[in-house]
């Protein structure tokens, strides 16, 4: 099947498989969700650094790893609190501009450090 109009056939079926107006509009999808995706002050301070990129040598590169595995939450707490009391926490998340689970488990994490 080396005929010409054979390659010109299956040419054609994978150019116009996925039209450029296609690609266009999932592009635009892409971005529009990227738009709707809050971070949180801390993420875009290191979404602004990544220009400042610095390499690691191995060793600090495993203690940053084993650094993140020591934090990774692996249990689930389920408490009952005064709801004044959660009003506050998540007032305070808020202007943190984290999630209010989020701001338990890190003041939770100071107080078994101490």
């Amino acid at each position: 099947m080396g005929c010409t109009v054979c390659y010109r056939r299956r040419r054609n079926i994978f150019k116009d498989a996925v039209s450029e107006q296609e690609i266009d509009e999932t592009l635009q999808e892409g971005e529009n969700i990227m738009r709707r995706i809050r971070l949180t002050r801390e993420e875009r301070m290191i979404e602004d650094s990544l220009d400042n990129f610095v390499p690691v040598d191995k060793k600090e590169y495993e203690e940053i790893g084993l650094a993140i595995a020591a934090r990774k939450k692996d249990a689930v707490l389920n408490i009952r609190v005064n709801s004044h009391d959660l009003a506050s926490i998540r007032h305070k998340a808020e202007r943190l501009g984290i999630r209010y689970q989020t701001f338990i488990s890190e003041v939770i994490h100071k107080i078994a450090q101490a």
